[in-house]
């Protein structure tokens, strides 16, 4: 775990900010490194196409909602203004009350 924070904190994250936003790592790592080693074979787009499964999410093993949000790790969540900054990226407002 060590090794990991050293990761982070090179990429410029502070202590603090890696327990909070990486929190899901450091506890899945608890429980060991994955086998394929970060390389993962694609098993479920396998099985979806033998299966003849147009939703691959019927084969996957932690699938995200409709709407596009992984429960098991609280995202997506709140952004920065500074990791907005940092990336360039800037959100518009929206017209009309909407």
């Amino acid at each position: 775990m060590d090794v990991l924070t050293a990761v982070f904190e090179v990429l410029g994250h502070k202590k603090q900010e890696i327990k909070e936003k990486f929190r899901n790592y450091f506890e899945a790592f608890n429980y060991g490194v994955p086998p394929h080693g970060g390389i993962a074979p694609g098993i479920d787009r396998f099985l979806a196409v033998v299966l003849n499964e147009p939703n691959i999410r019927e084969v996957m093993a932690f699938p995200k909602t409709g709407d596009n949000r992984d429960l098991m790790m609280d995202s997506p969540s709140f952004v920065s203004p500074e990791q907005l900054q940092e990336l360039k990226l800037k959100i518009p407002k929206k017209r009309g009350g909407k």
